[in-house]
């Protein structure tokens, strides 16, 4: 019975890792790549587990307006290179960097946010 019992327990340690893991995979994002994207801020989520970036950036082809989607690390790690919660706000004029989705829809992962001519950057 002991020996179930561990086993059990063993089980359970392991299973809550591997979800732990996944929920922090960036497998979406192709880190291979850097663009640079440009356009108006939407909002600026600092929350966690993830803060999330939403800018208005006009397609180069059709002239219209696409939304964006950025993820970011959680605030904590942003604060510790000096973003708040109050760093982005709808409206502001921003150049992002970004690691795009690999799939090709309009997102990806964001590195560096250049606002007012100040650069906020993003350390992994």
């Amino acid at each position: 019975m002991k020996s179930r019992l561990r086993f059990l327990v063993a089980a359970l340690m392991l299973s809550s890792a591997a979800t732990a893991l996944a929920h922090h995979s960036y497998a979406i994002f192709d880190a291979t790549k850097k663009i640079t994207i440009t356009g108006k801020v939407v909002r600026f989520d600092f929350i966690n587990p993830h803060t999330w970036l939403v800018v208005l950036v006009k397609d180069p082809q059709t002239g219209n307006d696409v939304e964006w989607r950025l993820e970011g690390m959680e605030p904590n790690s942003l604060a510790r290179h000096g973003w708040k919660r109050t760093s982005l706000q709808p409206g502001d004029a921003v150049s992002v960097l970004i690691n795009p989705m690999r799939d090709g829809t309009p997102g990806g992962s964001f590195l560096e946010v250049t606002v007012n001519g100040a650069v906020l950057s993003v350390t992994r």
